[in-house]
């Protein structure tokens, strides 16, 4: 793969709703310099991703979608836990509502 072809495959990956993949490894392939560390950072996404999901997948308590990894804490919005999604689009916000409701 050269570089655009490398960098439009992080881009489809980064499109994907339910990523496994931590984003500290998705900033490593954005600062890679060289088609070879493109390539090498290419398959350390790849190989964590195939770890992540050799584990049983976990039931998100939002949205119901199946996901991968630790999750979180889907409080004030449930009890249960919740995909990163989720978390980004339903919990935290509805921690910061509760915050900013409280003087």
């Amino acid at each position: 793969m050269n570089k655009t072809e490398l960098i439009r495959w992080h881009l489809g990956y980064l499109g994907q709703k339910h990523s496994v993949i931590p984003l500290a490894t998705h900033k490593d392939f954005l600062e890679a310099k060289t088609e070879e560390e493109l390539q090498k950072s290419k398959e350390g996404i790849e190989e964590q991703e195939r770890i992540w999901r050799s584990k049983p997948p976990k039931v998100c308590s939002i949205c119901k979608i199946e996901y991968y990894g630790w999750g979180n804490n889907a409080w004030p919005v449930n009890n249960g836990r919740c995909c990163d999604t989720c978390n980004q689009l339903d919990v935290i916000p509805a921690r910061f509502a509760r915050v900013s409701d409280n003087p």
